[in-house]
């Protein structure tokens, strides 16, 4: 399971509703919050293979979360847009 996601604001988004274009977040779903409200992407690490098994763990998650914002924020705006143009369709314009 990845420690990252991909947030859309047009989630909720149905046809009819007023069009928007959407924007991609990508939010930290697993962590830790210190005292100070600093947050904790890793486990404790020890050694230099622990080191690079963790940051080459987060690089791989990221290039994933790349792809998925990548293909949400097309699929999403494609929604708005076929939305939009069959409503003006029915209208006759």
């Amino acid at each position: 399971m990845s420690r990252f996601f991909v947030f859309s604001n047009l989630q909720g988004w149905k046809s009819g509703d007023f069009p928007a274009n959407a924007f991609m977040s990508i939010g930290i779903a697993d962590h830790v919050e210190l005292p100070t409200g600093e947050l904790l992407i890793s486990a404790q690490l020890a050694t230099d293979g622990e080191i690079d098994y963790a940051v080459d763990g987060l690089i791989a998650e990221l290039e994933s979360v790349r792809r998925a914002a990548k293909t949400r924020i097309k699929a999403d705006n494609a929604r708005v847009r076929n939305d939009v143009t069959k409503r003006l369709d029915e209208r006759g314009q």
